[in-house]
């Protein structure tokens, strides 16, 4: 029974240090999505976001922290731990990682709308 334990113990710290690994180093945007349409991107500077050691990552330009929840990320203000984004992650290859999240608007006074948002990135080496 002990063995067993064990194993499951294991298993399981494997298997959330191997799912942080994904989240480290720099990533560049390369698609943008708006309800499966892509965006046009902006001329300008390639967007980078960048993973850091100690849950850090610096997103457009802004110091976050992160934490990964099941097949979710959430980034939250670095100094007033308050809840900035929320995406759910996949993991395309090991070098392109998708991130979505749905955003709603109000479209009249009545009707509320669901707007799904995407973007692609993949990782510089």
């Amino acid at each position: 029974m002990r063995y067993l334990i064990l194993l499951v113990v294991l298993f399981t710290l494997l298997s959330c240090s191997s799912e942080k690994k994904y989240f480290s180093g720099d990533w560049k945007l390369v698609d943008l999505f708006r309800d499966n349409e892509a965006i046009p991107s902006l001329e300008g500077p390639t967007m980078i976001t960048s993973f850091k050691s100690d849950n850090l990552v610096f997103y457009y330009n802004t110091l976050m922290k992160y934490k990964i929840q099941n097949d979710s990320l959430f980034l939250y203000d670095e100094q007033t731990n308050d809840l900035a984004r929320a995406f759910k992650y996949e993991f395309m290859e090991d070098d392109i990682l998708s991130l979505k999240f749905n955003r709603k608007m109000r479209s009249d006074s009545i009707n509320i709308i669901n707007i799904t948002y995407e973007s692609i990135w993949s990782k510089v080496d």
